[in-house]
């Protein structure tokens, strides 16, 4: 990339400086616990987007092999051999979609797969395999997808950040942090920013490895949150070097291709000589530095007004 940059603005008599970025502490949200195996039904529509067919499903024994063979219309689910053989003609299966909707799906034909077709109502939602008929077992889907979850906040709620990183339920107002010395570092009080500032909240209860969040910044209804997502907490002094062993990983390659480098969460002038150092004993003490201001700390020992008088 680095040297396609060069050459376009060689060809075109001009000079373009590359920065490199270093991504400094990883501070995301921790893993929240998939839904359930979700399968897609889609019925046919027209040119306007009006469905006219309803969406065909075919159940199917074992693995994803010869699926191909369906059609590019059908949607084929993998289910266990046992509940399979007892669908017959006629037979309802019973389906809930991810709005804990009922779907259901009438079996039209019987071969060696067995072929049904849903009403023709239901949007293009994911659809969970709930149960069959009466007499028949309920099914396991053998291979589907997980659903990738998130956790919904509203202004008003309380939201415990833990460094434990045991995946969440999303109905819980709890969620990880992946780096538990940043929790270690926050006070009563302490503004905490999640997804580039789409929820916004302040600390109010501190415990050892969590603190508790009272989100007050949020859209109108709610806003949902991932798993590694960014969090950002501007008002903490955070204890954390700011060029870490990953970092310093990087440097070669950064000497190789670019003109200067940017130094992610700079908060002290130990950040900076850390990286000069590094720099140096790589034969690179003439690359261009960029701070990254990203917390109070920081921009107060830049414009020399910490406490400790160690401005840049």
């Amino acid at each position: 990339m680095a040297a396609n940059v060069r050459r376009a603005a060689q060809s075109i008599g001009r000079t373009c400086a590359v920065l490199m970025d270093l991504p400094g502490p990883k501070l995301r949200t921790g893993p929240i616990a998939p839904g359930p195996r979700v399968i897609r039904l889609r019925p046919e529509r027209d040119l306007l987007g009006r469905p006219i067919e309803s969406a065909l499903a075919v159940f199917v024994a074992g693995d994803r092999r010869a699926m191909s063979s369906f059609g590019e219309r059908a949607t084929v689910i993998p289910v266990d051999v046992e509940w399979l053989t007892r669908l017959c003609p006629g037979d309802l299966v019973s389906l809930h979609d991810t709005r804990d909707a009922r779907r259901v799906c009438t079996v039209k034909w019987v071969t060696d797969a067995v072929w049904a077709r849903s009403s023709l109502t239901p949007p293009t939602l994911p659809l969970v395999l709930a149960s069959s008929r009466p007499t028949a077992a309920r099914p396991s889907l053998a291979c589907s997808k997980p659903w990738n979850r998130a956790s919904f906040y509203h202004a008003g709620d309380v939201l415990t950040v833990t460094s434990d990183l045991t995946p969440v339920d999303p109905r819980d107002l709890r969620i990880g942090c992946t780096l538990p010395d940043a929790l270690a570092s926050a006070r009563v009080g302490d503004r905490v920013l999640f997804d580039d500032g789409k929820i916004g909240g302040h600390v109010v209860t501190l415990r050892a490895g969590e603190i508790d969040v009272l989100i007050t910044s949020v859209a109108q209804g709610g806003t949902k949150l991932r798993s590694e997502k960014g969090m950002n907490l501007p008002d903490t002094d955070l204890h954390i070097a700011a060029l870490g062993p990953e970092d310093a990983l990087l440097l070669p390659i950064i000497l190789e291709c670019a003109d200067a480098v940017a130094l992610s969460f700079s908060q002290r002038a130990a950040d900076v000589t850390s990286l000069q150092d590094h720099l140096e004993s790589m034969g690179g003490a003439g690359l261009g530095i960029v701070l990254k201001i990203e917390t109070v700390r920081g921009f107060e020992t830049v414009a020399g007004n910490a406490p400790c008088g160690d401005g840049l």
